[in-house]
């Protein structure tokens, strides 16, 4: 049978969760108040706060699979890390269109009374870069070198 890996950080999947949950609450909020409100903008902000608030609902169902796994084989939790990385890259992507979005609308001062909707882009946006620092740190530092100790010692005690 498979050597079964312990989670490195239950706490970090918890936190990214949380922050996931914060960004998800915002964005929804956001795009509310801009259908409601009818706050045009000639950026498509709606769509980014759309899109930002998707991956924010897939990263809370996916943080907490994460976090809810105590012991798991290592196919398992490299599964987990090659969708951890790609949700990373996403959600870099996302990031960069927001920050290009926002430095339009203050070149360009095109969203000059719709200022609520540049509110909850740039409190997304900023969510949004915490959550790639922390995701960064933990996919690429934290875990695989917790596996590798873990490998390491469980191929001494054999």
């Amino acid at each position: 049978p498979a050597p079964l890996l312990d989670n490195p950080s239950v706490a970090l999947c918890v936190i990214l969760m949380g922050l996931h949950v914060l960004l998800f609450v915002i964005t929804s909020v956001g795009v509310v108040s801009i259908s409601l409100l009818r706050l045009s903008c000639e950026l498509p902000l709606w769509w980014l706060m759309a899109s930002m608030g998707a991956e924010s609902a897939a990263g809370i169902m996916f943080y907490a699979r994460m976090a809810t796994t105590e012991f798991a084989p290592d196919r398992t939790w490299f599964i987990f890390l090659f969708f951890a990385g790609v949700k990373f890259l996403a959600q870099g992507g996302t990031m960069f269109w927001g920050i290009w979005m926002l430095r339009e609308a203050f070149i360009r001062k095109t969203c000059t009374d719709a200022i609520d909707v540049l509110n909850f882009a740039i409190a997304s946006t900023g969510i949004f870069a915490i959550i790639i620092v922390i995701s960064f740190f933990s996919v690429f530092y934290v875990f695989p070198a917790s596996f590798t100790l873990q490998l390491r010692y469980l191929h001494n005690f054999k």
